[in-house]
């Protein structure tokens, strides 16, 4: 996802430069071929959105180079229909926390379900396999794991770290 909050109020111009750079970026760094590209925005019509959002759209259509899918909208994050999500670093900075917090959230209430009680072995093992495949799934989003973001389009490598994790995070080699 980009912006997650260098550049807060973005031009349909540069939307369309993020999405570029995503779209390389997943292609020659992660691997993905034709990696599909989509920007964030309150529903999927045409005429919904902001009007850079919208413009965007329009620019991103004629980008023979990119693979645009459209609109993706935030209930549809976790859905792996895109490779690239474009948006405002306003936005971005904000799903980018909120799904940070609903994470340890839930996983916080994972740990602390049936401490205390006694539960039947069959709950304590239901516990066990959701609390491994949930962290297993969502382990991306533990800022408390992978607590850095990639600034693009420098001529440089720059990494920003969050305040909001921990010291052993910025060691993660994953």
């Amino acid at each position: 996802m980009l912006d997650l909050g260098a550049n807060v109020d973005c031009d349909s111009t540069m939307l369309v430069q993020f999405a570029v750079m995503g779209a390389v970026l997943a292609e020659e760094v992660v691997g993905i071929k034709n990696p599909r590209v989509a920007l964030l925005n309150i529903g999927e019509e045409e005429t919904k959105g902001l009007d850079s959002i919208r413009e965007a759209s329009l620019m991103l259509k004629t980008v023979p180079t990119i693979n645009y899918i459209g609109y993706l909208e935030a209930n549809e994050l976790l859905t792996g229909k895109t490779d690239v999500l474009v948006c405002d670093g306003f936005t971005g900075n904000v799903t980018l926390k909120t799904m940070e917090g609903v994470v340890r959230m839930f996983l916080s209430l994972l740990k602390s379900q049936g401490e205390g009680k006694k539960r039947s072995w069959w709950l304590l093992l239901l516990k066990r396999w959701l609390q491994k495949s949930l962290t297993r799934r969502f382990s991306h989003l533990n800022p408390d794991q992978y607590n850095g973001a990639c600034l693009l389009g420098l001529r440089g490598t720059v990494i920003k770290k969050s305040w909001c994790g921990q010291s052993a995070s910025i060691c993660s080699r994953d």
